[in-house]
Formats: structure tokens, C-alpha cells, sequence
């Protein structure tokens, strides 16, 4: 089923202009104060590549970079999108058409597209399916009312869908300017293959912004158990030292999990855990102790490159999860709400969640492999990312690439300010040190190649380690070589049948 959710025409452009400027300049006014020191300043001695902060910085922008209009008047042409139903995921958002009556976000996104369509005669129109993939294929080879301009699904999805032919590769769109400062510069670094680019985002999406990864933590269970007096320092403080490594954290978790109802059992809500996790937890876990399942060649393909010390810190991590004062899976959603449970591992979106119940929590990046580790890396859940697409079934690709670097450029100025002031002026956070926390969170932010493109089965194979409890985590991994070899070619061949 698909359902049109948004259709916005342009009426108000000045009016929209003046509130822009002024919510610009209270957002310039009110940015969270800077880092207390510079240890967690982005180096070029750390193993990954850093997510950009450009979708959610508006101090970095360039007039200049401004977009060359295809046309000035559009002719009234629908700019039609195909999305994720909010029914069908917890991720989907409203960043493609927004809406008056909601969040500061939607109503942003709402007049973005207003003065954009109004000054250049073209409106916005929001179409959402439960199961989008199969919408996306069948109506891939329609035409007129039926086709679509851009889908905007989890990026997971578009790796597949892009060697079938059924989007554009951006480099091929010449009114395209990927190189500009609305797009994410990292994304991009990473869903490259083959230097071919299919999907992108940047400031036209915010769900990459709110679904970063972090550590939750509950304060009162740390008052709680006294870990303070265990400790001698906050948990802010032992961050901002770089001493939250793997090693501090299994010491908190296990000091955190008690049989409270004494029933000698440790399976019910009325005892204490320490860890609250999901399986793909591991991934993202790997992430924040340096590491890269795949890398990529000097010809952008990807290689399995596994060293000793990732090996060790897989190790380290199913360990963890499987240690006895930690629990997965179902539990996730509810152990950390009810109020005994110490840490848990969320996307941001849900923090805003948390404040409006009013619960106890705190923000902290993802632990490091080591104290030598120079600085936090944190991950962004491609399957919360929505991204930017052009179909092949559009019968004029430039002009809906123009569209898109109108809107574009139009929400690095006005969404992308509001943006950050919800992320860090106080709507989600409301302490000083958790505001700070997530700052360090979003300046090291990264993307994992093997979670994103699917290749030989590696993320699954991890769940699989980590289901067992398994050992012998290295010959698993070197089993894989093969297949990502094999995954590998099959994306090549794919892709030169569609040249």
C-alpha cells in the first residue's frame, strides 16, 4: 500500500525567508559550548574514516557553492518521493516534506520546501509504502503518475537495487555537484564502489544525524551502586581522561548487575543488568574500539583486511556479551526504561524520547579499544539513514538533479541550523556534559562497509560468532576471504552488464 503523506505547494516564500533568518540567528546565538580539551580532536593515526559533520554545522558554508539552476520555472512539475512508512520502521521521518504542525524539524523542512517550490514553481509530494523495496521495483518501469523521481530508503537497501539499474550513478548526472558542501563528504568516501555512486545524503536528510549511535547510561543506577567512590572520578571525567575503554566498561557493567528479588536467578526485570545490547551491537562496537571489517583498494573495492588486534577485540566483545551480566534482544526496548538497567545502546532519535518521559539518562560515546586508542569513533545505523537517489525511470535526470541541489542547498541555511540547535541546544539534552558528550559522538562519526554494501556475509557471520558464543573468531573471519572475493566480482559483473 502506498500512501501520499505530504504534498507541499509554495505560497509564503518571504514571509518563510524572514522566520529563516531569524531562526538562524537565534541557532548561531545558542550552539552548545565547545569540548573541554582537544583529546578527542579527529588525527589522521586512527584506522577509519571520520564521518562529517557538514549536514549539521552551519558555521562551514559557501554562498558560492550555490547551485546553477536547471530552469527558473519548473512548470509546476510534482517532485515525487518514495519513502519508508512510519508503520514499517521507527526511523522513518519526516525530512522530505515536514509538516506546520509538527516538531520544529518538520515545520523547517516544511517551509524549506515552500520557498524553494515557490520561487522556482515546483512542489514536493511524499508517497510512503510498507514494503518500499517491492513498490520501488514495480513501479520502477511505469511511467507518468506511477514513477517515481527519488526513492529515499535505508541505505542498505540501495546497493542491491543499484546493480539491478534502477537508479542513476551520480557521476553520470552532470548537473550533479557532489563535490559540494551540502552532500556528506564522507558518506560519499564510503558508498563509493568500483567509482561508481549511487546514493548519497547530506543536509537535505537529517535521519543519518538521528540515527548515530551511542552509549545511554542511568545516572541513579551509578549513584546507586556508588561506582563514584569505586572510581574516584565521573564518567564524564574518565571520558574526557581516556580511561572508557572495553576494560572500564566490563568493570561497571559487572559491578552494575545484582540479583535484587534474591532469587538466586537472573532472568527477570526485578534484578539489575548491567549491559542491555542487540546483536548488531557488535558491529557498531567494533567500530568504536578503530576498527574495519573491509577496507577499500587504490581501484575503491573493497578488501577483507582483518589484523591481530581486531581479532582480539572481537574477541574482547563476545566475551562481553556473553558473560552473564548482560542481557539481548527483547529485552532491548524495555529493561533500560523500567529503570534497572545501567547501559544501552540507542540511536539519538531516541533521546528525545527519553527527556519527554522524563527518565534519568546520560550520553557517552562508544568505549575504546585501549587507552592508546587516540579518539572515539562512533556509528552511524545505515538501516535509520534515509538517502538520496535519482531512478533511471525519470525522463529527465538533470532536471530532478537540480531539484535536489535547490533543496539541498536551501536546507544547509535553514534545516540544517535547526538541526543543530536540536541536537545540541538543549531540546534533547539538558545537561551542559551530556550536550558535550554528543558533540565528541557526532566529530568522529563513521560509516562500516560491510553493514552498508552487504558483502560476503560478514555482519552476519559476526551475529553468528557472537549467537555461539563462539571461538576461533580468526579462521571464521579468514574463512570469509572467499567470499567477499566472490561478492565482490558479482557486483563488478553486475555493473558492467548495466554499462
Amino acid at each position: 500500500m502506498i500512501e501520499k503523506k505530504n504534498r507541499t505547494r509554495s505560497r509564503i516564500r518571504f514571509v518563510c525567508l524572514a522566520l529563516a533568518v531569524l531562526l538562524l540567528a537565534g541557532v548561531l546565538a545558542s550552539c552548545a559550548q565547545e569540548n573541554k580539551n582537544n583529546k578527542n580532536k579527529p588525527t589522521q593515526s586512527d584506522q577509519l574514516t571520520t564521518g562529517s559533520s557538514n549536514s549539521i554545522d552551519p558555521s562551514v558554508f559557501d554562498p558560492e557553492s550555490a547551485p546553477t539552476p536547471y530552469m527558473e520555472d519548473f512548470g509546476g512539475y510534482e517532485f515525487r518521493v518514495l519513502s519508508r512508512s512510519v508503520q514499517s520502521t521507527y526511523w522513518a521521518g519526516n525530512d522530505i516534506c515536514g509538516d506546520m504542525t509538527g516538531s520544529v524539524l518538520d515545520k523547517e523542512v516544511f517551509n524549506r520546501n515552500e520557498m524553494v517550490g515557490s520561487q522556482y514553481n515546483f512542489f514536493v509530494s511524499e508517497y510512503q509504502a510498507d514494503d518500499w523495496v517491492s513498490t520501488a521495483r514495480n513501479t520502477a518501469a511505469s511511467s507518468g503518475e506511477e514513477s517515481f523521481d527519488m526513492w529515499s530508503f535505508k541505505m542498505n537497501d540501495m546497493p542491491g537495487l543499484a546493480q539491478e539499474g534502477y537508479v542513476w550513478d551520480l557521476v553520470n548526472v552532470p548537473y550533479m555537484r557532489l563535490d559540494a558542501a551540502y552532500y556528506d563528504q564522507s558518506l560519499r568516501e564510503m558508498a563509493s564502489f568500483a567509482k561508481h555512486e549511487f546514493f548519497l545524503t547530506g543536509d537535505l536528510l537529517y535521519m543519518d544525524e538521528l540515527s548515530t549511535e551511542c552509549i545511554v547510561f542511568n545516572p541513579d543506577i551509578w549513584d546507586h551502586f556508588g561506582l563514584e567512590n569505586i572510581y574516584h572520578k565521573s564518567l564524564y571525567d574518565i571520558v574526557d581522561d581516556g580511561e572508557w575503554t572495553i576494560e572500564m566498561f566490563r568493570s561497571m557493567v559487572k559491578e552494575t548487575t545484582f540479583d535484587d528479588d534474591g532469587d538466586d536467578v537472573m532472568e527477570t526485570y526485578d534484578d539489575y543488568w548491567g549491559f542491555c545490547w542487540e546483536n548488531s551491537n557488535l558491529l557498531s562496537l567494533n567500530i568504536g574500539m578503530g576498527n574495519a571489517l573491509l577496507t577499500k583498494d587504490e581501484d575503491d573495492i573493497f578488501v577483507l583486511r582483518v589484523d591481530e588486534k581486531q581479532i582480539d577485540d572481537l574477541e574482547k566483545l563476545i566475551g562481553l556479551f556473553n558473560a552473564g551480566y548482560s542481557v539481548g534482544r527483547d529485552w532491548t526496548e524495555d529493561v533500560f526504561d523500567m529503570g534497572n538497567q545501567f547501559i544501552t545502546i540507542r540511536g539519538v532519535k531516541y533521546l528525545a524520547d527519553y527527556t519527554a518521559a522524563d527518565l534519568s539518562f546520560g550520553v557517552l560515546p562508544f568505549f575504546k579499544s585501549n587507552t592508546e586508542q587516540e579518539r572515539y569513533r562512533s556509528f552511524i545505523n545505515t538501516y535509520g539513514s534515509n538517502c538520496i537517489t535519482i531512478c533511471t525511470s525519470v525522463e529527465d535526470e538533470n532536471k530532478v538533479a537540480s531539484i535536489i541541489e535547490l533543496l539541498s542547498y536551501q536546507s544547509r541555511q535553514t534545516v540544517s541550523p535547526a538541526l543543530h540547535n536540536y541536537l545540541f541546544g538543549g531540546r534533547i539534552l539538558q545537561h551542559m556534559e551530556d550536550v558535550r558528550m554528543l558533540e565528541t559522538i557526532f566529530n568522529n562519526r563513521v560509516y562500516e562497509l560491510c553493514y552498508l554494501w552487504s558483502t560476503g556475509a560478514l555482519y552476519s557471520t559476526m551475529i553468528t560468532l557472537n549467537d555461539s558464543a563462539a571461538t576461533g573468531i580468526k579462521g571464521t573471519i579468514d574463512s570469509c576471504k572467499g567470499a567477499v572475493e566472490a561478492s565482490v566480482a558479482r557486483k563488478l559483473e553486475r555493473l558492467e552488464n548495466l554499462a
